[in-house]
């Protein structure tokens, strides 16, 4: 069993990480092997919308870049 997690940038892009050694294709996206990744836990909330988590860690993926980050594209 491995987590993943599928990003998507403001623009649309997106990039999909995965905590697995090697990568792997689930539902349809690739998710690129990225080891150094850990999750704070999701906000527990009683409506139907998606719950909020926060990534931290070294996270090296083609499509993620610093000045994008620091351009707030990833918010």
């Amino acid at each position: 069993m491995a987590r993943g997690w599928r990003l998507i940038r403001q623009d649309g892009l997106v990039v999909a990480a995965t905590e697995h050694d090697r990568d792997l294709e689930a539902v349809g996206t690739l998710f690129k092997a990225s080891i150094s990744l850990s999750e704070s836990p999701v906000e527990a909330e009683l409506s139907l919308s998606p719950g909020h988590a926060a990534l931290s860690g070294a996270l090296s993926l083609a499509g993620v870049a610093a000045d994008d980050i620091n351009l707030r594209l990833w918010d």
